[in-house]
């Protein structure tokens, strides 16, 4: 995949996620930030290599309110674990403790796409 192929897919996890943390009616307000990142490990045997291995992933680290409690989680991200992922925010936010300091997160001034290495 190419540099344009693998924004796109962030873009399409993150509009989607956007989506349903939104219209949830559980949460005041949640941050979330998307990321693809490129796992490689390669083993050698002598001193050749042995056992090049390679696997992309999709994370979203996600944060989301309900008053003063707050709860983040940070998970891998395919269309099996974005509803039990939020299912399971949903539960837990109702057992964390407030934070009597928190006034609610930034608000989104623009949408940004950072490329690093």
């Amino acid at each position: 995949m190419n540099l344009k192929e693998n924004q796109d897919i962030i873009k399409q996890v993150s509009d989607d996620l956007t989506r349903k943390l939104q219209s949830n009616t559980k949460f005041d307000g949640f941050e979330l930030f998307t990321f693809m990142r490129d796992h490689t490990l390669t083993r050698f045997a002598n001193s050749v290599i042995h056992q090049p291995m390679s696997s992309k992933g999709i994370w979203a680290d996600i944060k989301v309110n309900l008053g003063k409690k707050v709860i983040s989680t940070k998970t891998t991200v395919d269309e099996h674990t974005i509803q039990s992922t939020i299912e399971a925010i949903e539960k837990s936010i109702s057992k964390a403790s407030e934070i009597p300091y928190f006034k609610g997160f930034a608000k989104l001034t623009s949408k940004k796409t950072v490329n690093a290495t």
